[in-house]
């Protein structure tokens, strides 16, 4: 296997072997694109024939769970994504002992895991015997924390291991993994209607403070209410007495009166409740200012700081030596000195060169690139791939490699090759896309 780039597009290039080469099965799988497989075209380089299978933005499935655990419901997306390769070469009378699915060449879409599989007819190992070495990967990747995913998992490793294992009990466990997912969901959603039944029940009965109060709605809506019939009904009186002193009704001159009596005490009634309204003002105010109580002049004082002059002289005597080793420092610049890589002693850290922003590598391999979830160290700029590049430690070394990034990835100015890896050196320049590191 070996790795190309052209322009845009990244290829795995594997040569055909010559007993294979005027395969019907290679020939369907080039001249037709296969849903699940990666597409694939013959070349010829000096005699021999060589497969170009493209796999850009693709990452293999190894890569992406080195040193993290694989959640159930990805190894189901997986597990589907198989399932529906395999059903779509019964389409054109292909073998699925032909698919390759080793962890390390089964490449995936980094967001959404939908598998990219290589198709070789040349390959030893059958179907079968691929699937149980791949539910031994589930069984060690998968996340233990809940007992119904480790069950599932090893059912399916009992599945494939059985002698008479077909690809119908692998579409078996999904469908069963399926019903158990919505009971799952119709669980959790219980659940968290009972959760929310429950706050609303402790959130009514929170014991309430002298002086508050917390009126539900219809308790709001009904105090609204009673406030305009209180001003309506006062100011309707004072209206119908005034009609009736001004004789525009036609009645007596008793009815006069009463007109009189009418506009008096409407006017009395209505100064009476606007009264009222500015006394419930003024209560709740105090009320609130109760609730905070006020910090006193002498908290909020600010303490008076004291000057100590003596230690602006502290350390004047380490300047005067330091200004000395610089003034011989200069007298030395210009002659070169040789410095073996032994000697310099890097500390693992990436340095932005943009914003100096310090990136410290704590555990290795360190992948640098665009998906949260995936890299150790996410970007946020569009020319950086979603899993860009990454540093791995060997015997003691730091090596760079590209992980068929898109707009590539440099080390001082070099641009390194898919799956190539450098060693990498104090003061060395990344390139990563646009974003600009320095290795210390």
């Amino acid at each position: 296997m070996k790795y190309r780039k052209s322009m845009n597009h990244n290829y795995l290039v594997a040569e055909c072997p010559a007993e294979h080469a005027g395969d019907y099965q290679l020939e369907m799988v080039t001249e037709n694109r296969i849903s699940g497989l990666l597409p694939v075209e013959r070349r010829l380089n000096e005699g021999r024939e060589e497969l170009y299978y493209e796999i850009s933005s693709l990452q293999p499935l190894g890569r992406l769970y080195e040193h993290k655990v694989m959640k159930l419901k990805d190894a189901v997306c997986l597990l589907r994504g198989i399932i529906e390769s395999s059903a779509a070469l019964q389409e054109y009378m292909l073998s699925e002992d032909a698919l390759v699915l080793d962890v390390d060449e089964l490449y995936v879409e980094p967001d959404s895991l939908k598998p990219g599989l290589l198709f070789q007819p040349w390959r030893e190992l059958s179907f079968r015997q691929q699937m149980i070495v791949f539910a031994e990967y589930l069984m060690e990747h998968v996340e233990q924390n809940g007992a119904e995913g480790a069950m599932w998992v090893y059912r399916l490793y009992k599945a494939v291991k059985n002698d008479n294992f077909v690809l119908s009990d692998i579409e078996r466990l999904l469908e069963e993994r399926k019903e158990e997912g919505k009971e799952e969901r119709k669980e959790e959603e219980r659940m968290s209607e009972a959760r929310e039944q429950d706050l609303h029940k402790d959130w009514q009965e929170l014991p309430v403070a002298d002086g508050c109060s917390f009126p539900t709605e219809g308790e709001e809506e009904e105090t609204e209410t009673d406030n305009k019939a209180r001003f309506l009904f006062p100011l309707i009186m004072a209206s119908l007495g005034i009609l009736l002193v001004a004789g525009i009704l036609p009645v007596g001159s008793a009815a006069r009166l009463v007109g009189i009596g009418f506009s008096a005490a409407g006017l009395i009634l209505f100064l009476m409740q606007l009264f009222r309204k500015k006394k419930d003002v003024k209560k709740k105010e105090k009320g609130r200012r109760e609730v905070v109580p006020e910090e006193s002049a002498e908290e909020t004082e600010l303490p008076k700081k004291e000057w100590d002059f003596s230690s602006d002289f502290e350390g004047l005597e380490d300047t005067r030596e330091h200004a000395e080793e610089h003034a011989e420092e200069e007298e030395d610049y210009g002659k070169t000195v040789f410095i073996g890589t032994s000697d310099v002693k890097t500390e693992n850290i990436l340095v932005e060169k943009n914003g100096g922003k310090r990136h410290r590598m704590e555990s290795f391999p360190f992948t640098i690139g665009k998906v949260k979830t995936c890299v150790d160290l996410p970007l946020n700029d569009r020319s950086v791939s979603r899993i860009h590049a990454r540093i791995l430690m060997q015997n003691g070394k730091a090596y760079l490699q590209d992980c068929h990034s898109t707009n590539g990835t440099f080390l001082n100015g070099i641009q390194l090759e898919a799956e190539e890896e450098v060693m990498l050196e104090a003061e060395d320049e990344i390139m990563i896309g646009r974003v600009c590191f320095r290795y210390l």
